[in-house]
């Protein structure tokens, strides 16, 4: 007749290894994310009008935010938003216009442009996390 054998903290030990793979799939999905983002701020950084004096222009100070989740799904924001009051708040008025100025959408264009190869690098980042 068979011993039983009665395993302790199991529980705790499947839990540590979900923390585990938790954590992993978070690190890759935000360096997947982090690569796509980089490629579209390079490109609306070549759209956005320059003024030929010697001070900082917007264009340098296109930020992309650390990863976020919005009903579960990842993302990372690229630019301003429309609240944006930063030294760069300006930027919204390019993407969205104003009532005098028509909108030259440098993010959405670079998006459109881009996609393509922003989803190759994304794809490429996480078929080598995953090891395929």
């Amino acid at each position: 007749m068979a011993d039983k054998i009665k395993l302790e903290g199991m529980e705790e030990l499947i839990a540590a290894f979900q923390t585990m793979e938790d954590k992993a799939a978070n690190s890759l999905t935000k360096t997947a994310l982090y690569a796509g983002a980089k490629i579209i701020q390079k490109g609306v950084c070549t759209k956005i009008r320059r003024s030929k004096a010697n001070k900082e222009h917007a264009a340098d100070h296109i930020e992309i935010s650390n990863m976020k989740k919005k009903d579960g799904i990842p993302y990372m924001q690229i630019g301003v938003s429309k609240d944006d009051n930063s030294k760069f708040f300006y930027l919204k008025f390019f993407e969205w216009g104003t009532v005098k100025q028509a909108a030259e959408a440098p993010f959405g264009r670079t998006l459109a442009e881009e996609k393509n190869n922003v989803k190759a690098a994304m794809v490429k980042i996480l078929r080598e996390g995953l090891k395929l």
